[in-house]
Formats: C-alpha cells, sequence, structure tokens
C-alpha cells in the first residue's frame, strides 16, 4: 500500500506548472528567424535541477524539447559518473570534444558552424554558471537574457549545406 501511494497522490513529486515568461520570449524571438537552423542547448545535460519547477524534486529531463519547436542540439549522455560519454550520436560527441577544449571556447561560435547552429539557448538550471564563457565568446552576441534563460546568436554564417566556389 505503501509503495503504490506516490502513484495516486504523488507526495509533492508531480505538479503541473508554468513554463517562464523568458522561455516564451526566445521561443519567440527564434520563430523570427524563418531560415532553417539547430539551437545548441546549454548546461550540456540529459537531466538537470531545473529551479522554477513547484515539484518536490527539481531534477528531470530537459524540458527544452517539450517546449522549443525549432531543432535542438542538447545533452544526450546519460552522465553516469567515471565513464565515459554513452551518446552514440556524433553530433553529440564533437559538442563533448568542442566543451572539453579550452582553445575552441574562444571561437566557440566557430566550432558551431558545421552543426549549422545559428543560436545556443543557455537555461540556468544546474551548473549554467560554468557557461558564463559565451558572455564573453567575440563570435556570439547576446539577443536576450531573462531570470531564467540566456540567448546568443552565433556571428558566423551558418546553413545546412555548403557550396565552394573555387
Amino acid at each position: 500500500i505503501l509503495y503504490g501511494a506516490p502513484i495516486f497522490w504523488g507526495w509533492g513529486q508531480i505538479k503541473s506548472t508554468e513554463f517562464p515568461q523568458d522561455w516564451h520570449t526566445a521561443h519567440s524571438l527564434l520563430l523570427e528567424d524563418t531560415e532553417r537552423y539547430n539551437v545548441l542547448v546549454l548546461p550540456w545535460h540529459m537531466y538537470m535541477g531545473i529551479p522554477w519547477l513547484p515539484n518536490h524534486s527539481k531534477n528531470i529531463a530537459s524540458p527544452v524539447h517539450a517546449f522549443f519547436t525549432q531543432p535542438l542540439i542538447a545533452g544526450d549522455n546519460l552522465e553516469i559518473p567515471d565513464t565515459p560519454s554513452q551518446s552514440s550520436n556524433p553530433v553529440s560527441q564533437y559538442v563533448e570534444a568542442v566543451l572539453d577544449t579550452n582553445e575552441s571556447l574562444q571561437h566557440f561560435g566557430k566550432a558551431l558552424v558545421p552543426l549549422n547552429a545559428r543560436y545556443v539557448l543557455l537555461t540556468k538550471t544546474g551548473d549554467h554558471s560554468n557557461f558564463t564563457f559565451l558572455y564573453d565568446v567575440p563570435d556570439l552576441d547576446l539577443i536576450f537574457e531573462g531570470p531564467n534563460i540566456a540567448l546568443f546568436k552565433n556571428r558566423w554564417p551558418t546553413a545546412s549545406a555548403y557550396l565552394v566556389e573555387h
């Protein structure tokens, strides 16, 4: 009986909520760009604590895929301690390699060009303070910041495919 009780009453584990207004603003800004592009989502975690949730436990899978309609590149690694990445996605492996290389962080926007990542979305959850370097990257422009989210635009041209002229 005690084991099944949380299924019916939840005990503060599951409550419905609205997404914060700044998430709606960031989504509206992304919808204004009608070209085809990807959005890189940071922090690079599959599961994280979401501070604005009314739940007792704040740790959930990142809700970005349920909210944003644009193609997203988000963390898909389970992050089991003392094990290498479990992600078999080559895009995820590329992002992890870029984040692990300090030299690429100064030209982070350029490193995202092969991914067609025109925007970087920083959700202010978990260890988002580890990604404050985004504010200093010369090839990213901060176009919106709210209390729960920040949106950067890549200065480098991005496209789904490239054509060589010479």
